[in-house]
């Protein structure tokens, strides 16, 4: 399998859009959980390829896309594009939603556990660090992809003085995927017991933040 590693163009967009819906719930379809696929993709990729486009990588395994790593080397210019005004215009378009009666029950408990208990649940992230989001689609999760995507990010990060650099993922409560990421030369910063899959799996989940010290 030839992998090749190129920025996110216009016309890989929507595949990168693709591969965020389809592994946004644990590594599988967001819809589980959430109805409304497009604005979940909207909250995890629209701010980077609109606004830091040139921090946004795909992975295309013989001529297809595997799967993306994008990321946010501008703490700041994130909190006021990313954090406040891309997501204050995806919140409109879920009350509009709201209002026509077009969210699930799954929506509504997705929702209720956002507002009521996500802050509290959400582990800790260094203050000012870069920061990247990792998809990757089912077929290519031998941690070969992966593995090539963070190196192109880490390099570029290292290019552009980013300091240190830190992603959130989701896992079980074994120390399984801690130690996947401790390959990657990450270390776990913080982790949170979340409350937002309780009524889907059976198992404890945790929100964990992980860093790596770039230079």
């Amino acid at each position: 399998m030839k992998v090749e590693i190129v920025n996110v163009s216009d016309d890989l967009k929507e595949d990168v859009r693709h591969i965020c819906r389809q592994t946004g719930f644990m590594g599988s379809n967001v819809e589980y959980v959430f109805s409304d696929s497009e604005i979940f993709a909207d909250f995890f990729t629209k701010y980077y390829l609109d606004y830091e486009p040139e921090n946004c990588f795909a992975a295309l395994a013989d001529g297809k896309i595997a799967g993306y790593i994008i990321g946010s080397f501008h703490p700041v210019r994130y909190l006021f594009l990313g954090m406040f005004f891309t997501n204050i215009k995806l919140f409109f378009r879920l009350m509009l939603s709201f209002s026509k009666g077009k969210l699930t029950k799954n929506d509504r408990n997705f929702l209720k556990w956002f507002f009521l208990k996500g802050f509290r649940e959400t582990p800790r992230i260094p203050l000012m660090a870069a920061h990247f989001h990792m998809n990757i689609a089912k077929k290519y999760r031998d941690g070969s992809v992966s593995l090539k995507l963070l190196k192109t990010l880490l390099s570029k990060a290292e290019e552009n003085g980013v300091h240190r650099i830190a992603f959130q993922t989701q896992i079980y409560d074994d120390r399984r995927g801690v130690r996947t990421f401790e390959r990657f030369g990450f270390k776990l910063f913080d982790s949170r017991r979340t409350t937002k899959f309780d009524k889907i799996l059976d198992k404890n989940v945790y929100i964990a933040t992980f860093i790596k010290d770039v230079t």
